[in-house]
């Protein structure tokens, strides 16, 4: 019986007649007749081995923007190719975002062992054989940065009690420290609270509240003095007496430290002789 062995896997069997004894082991080819007057001692193929190709998979790289960023992601690695079984080398190139530390990628995939699991990856990493009968989405994980802010008394005396520092976090809300109290902060006698000035955060009133843009791992916050604003009121004190109004040239506001201007109509009571004015509170 003569065998013919196709690549499709079937074996074709035919009659042939028998043939004598030979000495020779020349297995030759494998003939479409039954003419073996070329061949010695006809062995023909035995087994045939499958031939296996890796498929070829995706591994993209995805820039997962946080939701208030206020700038764009760069510098998002392109998408690579690997085989089934072969080693892959996670992009060494990591991506970058204003105020933001870039902490890895987050695949949803274990790349070595193919199961569908959220898996964590640094810059570089290697994988030995990658596992994943698929492709593979890396999605790029974000920290926001995060600032320092302390405060100083500036030219006033530090009490003693210290104003608390804040943390600032980019692009996330941030509230400025409200005035200092008197025993945080004892300012120069007729001097007030104006605001305070945070270098590269700029100047602020207190209480203040801003979009963070400042990625300084520290900021310090000084207070800033001005001389107290003084509001006179003019009392005539006179008991039921509500029509006298001071004129237009007196002093209705001024600085601490400075003249006031006293009001040039007078008030009359029956009776008595206006005699002036005198301060009734510092």
């Amino acid at each position: 019986m003569k065998k013919i062995f196709l690549t499709s896997g079937l074996v074709l069997c035919m009659a042939c007649p028998a043939f004598a004894d030979f000495a020779s082991t020349d297995t030759g080819t494998v003939a479409n007749s039954c003419d073996y007057s070329h061949l010695g001692v006809y062995s023909g193929p035995t087994q045939l081995d499958a031939i296996w190709n890796a498929k070829k998979f995706n591994v993209s790289y995805v820039a997962n923007k946080p939701q208030n960023a206020s700038n764009n992601v760069t510098g998002t690695p392109e998408q690579d190719t690997v085989d089934f079984d072969d080693e892959y080398s996670v992009s060494s190139n990591e991506p970058t975002l204003t105020g933001w530390n870039f902490s890895g990628w987050s695949a949803d995939h274990n790349m070595s062992t193919g199961a569908a699991e959220t898996t964590d990856y640094d810059a570089g990493d290697s994988v030995t054989n990658y596992k994943v009968v698929g492709n593979t989405v890396l999605t790029a994980q974000w920290t926001a940065k995060t600032t320092t802010v302390s405060y100083v008394c500036g030219s006033a005396t530090a009490g003693s009690t210290a104003i608390p520092n804040g943390t600032a976090t980019y692009d996330s809300e941030f509230e400025f420290a409200a005035a200092p109290t008197s025993t945080q902060c004892t300012p120069a006698t007729g001097s007030e609270f104006t605001g305070w000035s945070c270098g590269t955060a700029g100047s602020h009133d207190a209480g203040d509240t801003v979009t963070w843009a400042v990625e300084d791992a520290t900021i310090t916050c000084t207070a800033q003095w001005g001389a107290t604003t003084i509001r006179p009121s003019w009392n005539i004190n006179i008991p039921g007496n509500t029509t006298w109004a001071a004129d237009s040239e007196a002093t209705t506001e001024c600085s601490y430290g400075s003249n006031v201007t006293l009001p040039n109509n007078v008030p009359e009571r029956p009776g008595y002789d206006f005699g002036g004015w005198k301060v009734s509170n510092d």
